[in-house]
Formats: C-alpha cells, structure tokens, sequence
C-alpha cells in the first residue's frame, strides 16, 4: 500500500518560488518583503491542494496519507507565521517596515518671508521651544526667520511634504510687539520616518529690544551690536560672541560657578552667609555673574539653567 506524505510538494514549490523572488530582488534591487507580503497566503492554498490532490489520489490507489511530527511541526510554523504576518499587516508594521528600508535621512530648511522693520516695532518676543535656537543680531532693517530639520522619508519628494507641513516658526504682531513662535514636532528616531531634531535662526536688528522666553536648550548669539536691552530667561545654556568694545552689561544666573565660562572676565558676586542649622532645608543658592563692557548703557539679563558662555571678539 503506497503512503502519501503531505508538504514535501508544497515545501518544495515554496522554496522554488522564495528563491526566484530573492533572486529577482537582487538583480533588480527590489524589497523581497513588499513580494512577499503580498503573496504569502499562496502558502497555503498549495498546502491545502496538496492535501485535497493526495487524500483524492489516495482513495484511488487504495493508499494512506501520512502526517508525521516533522511535517506538521513544519505546517504548524506556517499557520503561524501567516497569521503574524497577515496581524502586522493590519496594524501597518508591515507598510512601515517597507518604507523604513527604503527610508534615508534629509537635511532640509524653510525661510519665511522677510518682515520689514517699522518705526513702530520696538520689541521682539521668542517663544515656544526648540532643539536649538541660533540668534544673529547686526545692522538690518528686516527679521528673518529659518527652520532647519533632519527628515528621514523613503524619498526626497516625501522629505520636502513632511517639512512644508511642518509648522516651523509662526510670527503675529501685538502693538509695537512682534511675537516669533518656534513650534517644535515632536521628534521622532532615527530609524522612523518623519521629523528628528529641529533647529531654528533668527536674524534681528541691533536696535530692538529681545526677550527670550522659549523652552530651548541651546542658544547660540552672534551679535555684531546691541543697541538695546536683552532678556533671557529659563534657557538650558547660552553662548554669545560679540564685539570687545561693546557698550553692555551682562548679569548671569547661574546654578554653579563654573557654568559661567568664556574668555570674557566674569565678576562673581558673593553668596550670601548660609546659617548652619537651616542651610540643609533650603534650596540651593545660585550662583550670579556680571561683565561690564564700556559704558554699560544696555543690559543683558539671563536666568540660565546651564552653562553661560561669553566670548569677546576683537
């Protein structure tokens, strides 16, 4: 009596066509998985037939069929694996793993248009957050906004329409007030397609006066002149350069004396005398610094809860 076991055709139809998609693949540098997660399913419907053709084969030639441990261990992996495989697709790990094979990272900036300068602009408010702001102040009649952004997208087409829908910097205008608003996405991993770090430039004039009120961690200042007062508040660190022979006064809070840094010589003032039996219940004294540059006619508050770095330039 002839025994008929189950699988050996399938497996080996299986194999066949898992070879000529992974070769085609190759020389045609296509992804294996979106051919395979289309077609995956016939699995089974060469399974079943086998099974149907044999049993029917097997009532003719007065034979059995014959499933043993391996063959249904084997056929047990596949119900597996195709009902895992048919559950990622529906809640689209399939799709995401498609495009993150085929994703690559982008490095891509947005301007605003220029907001020409008024008699009646006199402040400039920046809030919001960011990854890292980049100021430059200098002898300009307009404000400029740019918005840099790391995009990972499977296409440079699909990196430009994740950014034009970014929202970047927003301004409005209140009196003699101009509010720039940095909004930050929030950033996704490296190995996710969509937005990652975000960065943001602001181009000022000299003469207006600037409070920074953002929740960024880094502020980086170029400033060629200041011609009026700064004010910076609850910012994670802060780096400024600016010209030796500025007419400013710099006063720094910081949390420790050594976050007051650069080559400018800060003036530290002194900590006020701590009694011993209460000093343990109270909160730490921070630490505050001062420069004094020519006259000291502006000032420069900032309230940092990083380091502060001064640079003086020729």
């Amino acid at each position: 009596m002839r025994t008929w076991r189950v699988g050996t055709l399938t497996m080996g139809a299986a194999l066949l066509l898992l070879g000529i998609g992974l070769l085609y693949a190759q020389l045609n540098e296509k992804l294996v998985l979106d051919w395979a997660s289309h077609w995956w399913p016939l699995v089974f419907i060469f399974l079943g037939a086998e099974v149907l053709w044999q049993a029917h084969q097997a009532k003719k030639t007065d034979g059995r069929v014959v499933y043993d441990i391996l063959s249904v261990f084997i056929i047990g992996l596949l119900l597996c694996f195709g009902l895992s495989m048919q559950a990622l697709s529906e809640i689209g790990v399939i799709e995401q793993c498609k495009t993150l094979l085929v994703s690559e990272n982008y490095e891509l900036q947005k301007t605003s248009n220029p907001i020409p300068l008024d008699a009646g602009l006199k402040q400039v408010v920046i809030e919001g957050s960011a990854n890292s702001l980049e100021i430059f102040s200098g002898p300009t009649d307009k404000i400029t906004t740019a918005y840099r952004a790391d995009i990972t997208a499977p296409s440079r087409e699909a990196a430009l329409q994740l950014m034009e829908e970014s929202q970047g910097v927003e301004t409005r205008r209140e009196g003699d007030t101009l509010y720039i608003t940095c909004i930050s996405s929030s950033p996704v991993s490296n190995i996710s397609p969509g937005l990652g770090r975000q960065r943001y430039s602001l181009y000022l004039p000299e003469q207006l006066k600037i409070r920074i009120c953002s929740e960024t961690s880094d502020v980086q200042m170029h400033a060629r002149n200041i011609l009026n007062d700064w004010y910076i508040n609850d910012i994670q660190s802060v780096a400024l350069d600016l010209p030796a022979a500025s007419n400013i006064h710099i006063a720094a809070q910081v949390n420790r004396q050594s976050d007051l840094q650069g080559n400018a010589g800060w003036i530290i003032k002194d900590r006020p005398p701590t009694s011993h039996s209460d000093s343990e219940y109270e909160e730490p004294t921070r630490v505050e610094g001062s420069l004094n540059l020519g006259a000291g006619q502006h000032k420069m508050i900032i309230n940092c809860n990083g380091p502060v770095s001064v640079d003086l330039l020729p």
